[in-house]
C-alpha cells in the first residue's frame, strides 16, 4: 500500500496568518505540540505537517484548515 501523499500545505498563508495574529513560531509550536524548528520547517517548505498537526495549526490561528492547504497539482496541464 503506497504512503499517503503529503498535505499540500500553504506555507505562505500559514506564516501570514501567524504574523497577523501576532504569534511567534514558538507560541504556535507550544499550542500545536511541536518544536519551533518544526513550525519553521513548515513555513520554509522543508516539510509538510501531518493532517492532525495542520488541524491544530488551523485551530490556533482561528481559521478553517482549508485556508492552510493549496490545490494539489499533479504537474499535468490541460
Amino acid at each position: 500500500m503506497p504512503a499517503p501523499s503529503p498535505l499540500p500545505f500553504d506555507a505562505d498563508a500559514a506564516k501570514r496568518l501567524r504574523q497577523d495574529k501576532g504569534l511567534s513560531r514558538s507560541e504556535v509550536a507550544d499550542q500545536v505540540g511541536v518544536s519551533p524548528i518544526t513550525v519553521r520547517s513548515w513555513e520554509l517548505r522543508h516539510r509538510n505537517p501531518s493532517l492532525g498537526a495542520a488541524l491544530k495549526v488551523a485551530e490556533v490561528l482561528g481559521v478553517e484548515v482549508s485556508e492552510l492547504v493549496t490545490a494539489a497539482s499533479d504537474g499535468s496541464e490541460s
